[in-house]
């Protein structure tokens, strides 16, 4: 987008959106490169691309497997790129490919490049670089930069890394990373949402507005780009996958009517996994409208296991944040980077803000109890309305990946229930508490129509 002068104003019609295949294809305004089935094949002498049109072959552009190809981020931000593909294998079926990036930003400044499943920030995972430092690999947990957690030892695989601020004032970083690495995000020889950002200065601060999120296809230029069938979850001949949720034919309200600010409400999680909340309201505060308003959680496991409970923006595991119990320790807060326990990362001390934390196994039982404040800085906001939870466990006290025993649901904390897997329709109506029943009524014009409890008063 550009302006029509130099104050920044809406830019009216100067503006679109583009995808760029890095294997040369080029740019196509608006609308994403269309598959072909037509095989690809590499000219060696000249390093482009050409794809076979019966025994003729047209010329369409330069193969970044060969040379570096370019991308104006924006002014004064560009890209390169190459894709490294080991001697006896393929791009499109590659083990050990590597793609090496420069990025190249007119002035001093940190520099940054993520990889993404869904084009947003949270849940990504970016190489940063900042002068007088080595680019390393982060875990983008949120906005701000108390979230952005440096990636395990073990995971900081970069290399030939280095950023530096040249003669011209151009701060320059480079790197070379593997493709596909366990436990993250894989940059495939296809269709790729990434993010750019920088910085002001060489200081890591929040970036304002100089970032954005977009896509490269790094295919071959003509390569079939399979889009992922979309199937029919009522279809009885397809085979759901593990990580499907069976969404009940109604809203199940747990709590039978009553109010979750007065009284503890309760929700079966699945088969002997019990969850119990109640919502903490101060003096003078009301819980649509609240500040310094708290949950308390309560999870009953039959079993002795490590468990686990998830604030999600968008129902997945990437990107959630969770208070995760191990018993014989005390309960505490993570940021799920992954599906691999070392992208598991513990929130920085000064996140860990819960209170009247515990985990116990007694009688065949494991017990987790712990207070949460619903707003944080950073985090993910409980809300008076509708939230999107995760909950796991394990098969013991070792914390290891969860297998099956794991589910995202939708939870209305003003009192209309509990949706397994997708998320409750909110309602315009305003919400009011009767103290004598503890339960939820919507106002419909002048009369009142109960719906369910108030998880403010007691536990849904």
């Amino acid at each position: 987008a550009h302006g029509s002068d130099a104050t920044l104003a809406y830019h009216g019609g100067s503006r679109s959106s583009f995808s760029l295949n890095l294997s040369g294809s080029g740019f196509v305004g608006g609308t994403a490169t269309e598959p072909t089935e037509n095989p690809v094949t590499n000219d060696e002498a000249d390093g482009s691309v050409a794809v076979v049109q019966g025994n003729e072959q047209e010329q369409v552009g330069p193969d970044c497997t060969v040379n570096f190809c370019e991308n104006d981020l924006a002014s004064g931000f560009l890209q390169k790129y190459k894709i490294n593909v080991p001697e006896g294998q393929n791009a499109a079926n590659c083990e050990g490919c590597s793609i090496t990036m420069e990025l190249i930003f007119e002035g001093e400044a940190w520099l940054s490049i993520a990889f993404s499943e869904d084009g947003k920030m949270i849940g990504s995972e970016a190489v940063i670089g900042i002068p007088g430092s080595i680019p390393q690999k982060y875990m983008l947990g949120g906005y701000d930069v108390s979230v952005i957690q440096l990636m395990p030892e073990e995971q900081q695989t970069l290399t030939d890394a280095g950023i530096t601020v040249n003669e011209d004032g151009q701060t320059v970083m480079a790197f070379t990373k593997l493709m596909s690495e366990p436990g993250e995000i894989e940059i495939v020889y296809g269709e790729n949402r990434f993010l750019w950002a920088h910085g002001n200065d060489a200081t890591l601060a929040h970036h304002g507005n100089n970032r954005a999120a977009f896509s490269l296809d790094l295919a071959a230029a003509g390569a079939a780009v399979a889009e992922e069938e979309v199937t029919d979850p009522t279809d009885p001949s397809v085979e759901v996958e593990e990580d499907s949720v069976n969404v009940p034919d109604a809203i199940q309200d747990p709590s039978g009517g009553q109010d979750c600010t007065v009284n503890f409400c309760e929700n079966d999680l699945a088969s002997g996994f019990l969850q119990k909340y109640k919502i903490n309201v101060p003096e003078g505060q009301n819980a649509a409208n609240c500040e310094g308003c708290s949950i308390t959680m309560e999870l009953i496991f039959e079993g002795e296991a490590w468990l686990s409970i998830a604030f999600s923006e968008d129902g997945k595991m990437i990107g959630s944040e969770a208070v995760i119990g191990i018993p014989g320790s005390i309960p505490q807060k993570y940021m799920l980077g992954g599906y691999d326990v070392s992208v598991i990362q513990l929130m920085p001390e000064e996140q860990q803000t819960l209170t009247d934390a515990s985990i116990t196994a007694t009688n065949g039982q494991t017990i987790m109890k712990f207070t949460k404040l619903m707003s944080e800085p950073g985090e993910i906001e409980i809300l008076f309305g509708d939230n999107e939870f995760l909950w796991a466990h394990g098969s013991d006290a070792t914390l290891a990946y969860h297998g099956g025993s794991r589910s995202s649901f939708s939870l209305n904390l003003s009192g209309s229930g509990f949706v397994g897997g997708t998320a409750t329709e909110p309602t315009e109506n305003p919400v009011t508490n009767d103290e004598a029943d503890g339960s939820v009524a919507v106002v419909q014009g002048n009369e009142q129509e109960q719906v369910g409890p108030d998880c403010t008063v007691n536990f849904c």
